[in-house]
């Protein structure tokens, strides 16, 4: 991954989360493939919509204190993905072998990226 730095990392946060709704538009449309109920892909697709527009924020509006907001989205990010395993339990009997893949698939991309957001936070103010 190439070196980002400071509100760039926002940019790539919130393109991530519109990468994430296009995805979760298209399970949306083929939910038999993938087994999730379409009321919990709303709730998904709701959170993603929110963390794209925060994350878009702060990439214009260049806050003074980024290491308080990428700690805020990378938490918010490790709690979506948290909500996303409870989800997978829950319907773990309605879920297909495309299902699981996908959603452990996006797991772990976001809890990459907000690894790599700590990460960044806590070295870019630690200097």
């Amino acid at each position: 991954m190439k070196r980002w730095k400071g509100r760039q990392i926002f940019l790539l946060d919130a393109i991530g989360a519109v990468f994430s709704i296009l995805c979760l538009f298209v399970v949306y449309n083929f939910e038999a493939l993938f087994g999730m109920p379409k009321s919990i892909l709303i709730i998904f697709i709701s959170i993603a919509l929110i963390f794209s527009a925060y994350s878009f924020t702060c990439y214009f509006v260049n806050p003074i204190n980024e290491k308080l907001y990428l700690t805020i989205i990378a938490f918010l990010n490790i709690g979506y993905c948290l909500f996303t395993v409870y989800q997978i339990m829950i319907h773990s009997n309605r879920l297909t072998t495309l299902g699981y893949l996908y959603f452990i698939a996006e797991i772990l991309i976001i809890v990459l990226l907000s690894f790599y957001e700590l990460k960044f936070a806590k070295t870019k103010f630690m200097l």
